[in-house]
């Protein structure tokens, strides 16, 4: 009987040490920082749709990662909305020619986050 409890409290201790080893990784500093990356700017014509991508975005060790686009500026009397805005791509179609910037952050799974920014440029359809 002794023999048995000894065992039990042997793998109990192994297995409550290889937790708290796993718990302690997630606070190991990255060796890839977290960085958001929202995309080259762009130059596009008005009323096409137009993919933000920020897929290229990294994100370190820890996974999964969280995605939030804004619209930080777009021109007067726009009635942009973006689609998709909490994944890697979100898209909009721009209703009106002039300058559309928007923010990427994204979050790592123990709550660190990085930010970008992308402007797109959209001119009348048909002009060059």
């Amino acid at each position: 009987m002794k023999r048995l409890v000894f065992i039990c409290f042997c793998l109990w201790t192994m297995t409550l040490l290889i937790s708290c080893q796993e718990e302690e990784d997630i606070n190991l500093p990255s060796s890839h920082p977290l960085k958001a990356f929202a995309g080259e700017d762009q130059e596009v014509e008005v009323n096409r749709q137009i993919i933000l991508d920020g897929a290229a975005s990294q994100d370190g060790n820890y996974k999964p990662r969280a995605y939030v686009w804004t619209v930080l500026s777009k021109p007067e009397g726009s009635q942009v909305v973006l689609e998709n805005a909490h994944k890697a791509q979100a898209s909009f179609t721009p209703d009106q020619a002039g300058e559309y910037t928007f923010k990427l952050k994204v979050y790592n799974i123990i709550g660190n986050e990085h930010a970008d920014k992308v402007t797109i440029r959209v001119k009348p359809s048909g002009q060059k």
